[in-house]
């Protein structure tokens, strides 16, 4: 089932606060889908699950979200995502369901279940049984995954099994869960202990409703390889105009002012350490991948003539 049109509801959703890329946007305490930004349309924004498939140590998983993907552009294209939407949960009797058999792996793990305020631009509902019958364990796809593909996305019931509903949603997320907040804190103290000024700036942003000051992923196609980056979004920072309404809206709402500063000399948090590049030689998978994705990419600018 897919809904579009605004829709505010609360969710639970799993993050990673020890993973600096995620921590900093927990701290922050709201982000958004690459959807909502205006980068998107230019830039190939990625949702986090994706880039971490990127960072696996093979291409199987990745290789089999491409799969699945095509298959809901294809069908289904009234849904969202999986690779550019963010997954929460906003069923308590599903979220039981995970708890009693989580054998999920990767981030799904209990200490990073975090409660969320979600600002839906469009979702869809999901059971997230049939990923067992698609996706194996090792990551890669399983004999007549098609059928369970399509009664995945159609939002079917898994037969004679408690559904765990999922929902995958393009649009705002606000982090309500302090305790996540202060574990993300302490980690992003330590590493970039001269950046906590451009991370109040951030959390300034998030209360004010600016987009800025979120880190987010992006996949470039180069010539020969692949890029992974992590950047970290400061479009109005250098605004004067902006500043002083920013100003303003603290002083008039002190309650929304942090305590996060930094004395001295400020940097920008280094996400170099988060980026991969890919290239046709990779290992894992990785170069056949690349490979087909330049070949694509080949083959699009010779039929358009660029």
């Amino acid at each position: 089932m897919s809904v579009h049109g605004k829709e505010n509801f609360e969710a639970h959703i799993y993050l990673d606060h020890h993973y600096a890329p995620v921590q900093w946007n927990i701290v922050r305490g709201a982000f958004c889908s690459p959807s909502c930004l205006e980068e998107s349309k230019t830039h190939g924004l990625l949702s986090i699950s994706m880039a971490s498939m990127l960072s696996n140590e093979t291409s199987d998983r990745l290789v089999s979200e491409m799969w699945l993907e095509e298959l809901r552009r294809e069908h289904y294209p009234e849904n969202v995502s999986r690779l550019s939407g963010i997954f929460v949960f906003d069923d308590l009797d599903s979220l039981a369901q995970l708890w009693e058999n989580n054998n999920w792996g990767e981030h799904f793990q209990d200490e990073y279940l975090a409660d969320v305020g979600v600002s839906a631009d469009r979702s869809s509902r999901v059971d997230s049984n049939w990923i067992a019958d698609i996706i194996g364990n090792d990551g890669k796809l399983l004999n007549g995954w098609e059928g369970a593909a399509h009664n995945y996305w159609q939002g079917v019931p898994y037969p004679n099994k408690h559904p765990v509903w999922e929902r995958i949603v393009e649009g705002h997320i606000t982090v309500w869960s302090m305790d996540s907040k202060q574990e993300a804190l302490k980690d992003i103290e330590a590493i970039w202990p001269q950046s906590l000024n451009i991370l109040r700036y951030a959390v300034l942003c998030a209360g004010y409703g600016s987009l800025d000051g979120q880190t987010f992923p992006i996949v470039l196609t180069k010539e020969d390889r692949i890029e992974l980056v992590y950047c970290l979004r400061l479009v109005q920072r250098g605004d004067h105009a902006f500043i002083d309404s920013l100003n303003e809206f603290v002083e008039t709402n002190p309650h929304l002012n942090c305590g996060i500063h930094c004395e001295g000399e400020e940097s920008m948090p280094d996400l170099r350490g988060y980026s991969r590049v890919i290239t046709p030689e990779s290992a894992g998978g990785f170069g056949d991948f690349v490979k087909h994705i330049l070949e694509m990419k080949k083959e699009y600018l010779q039929n358009t003539d660029i």
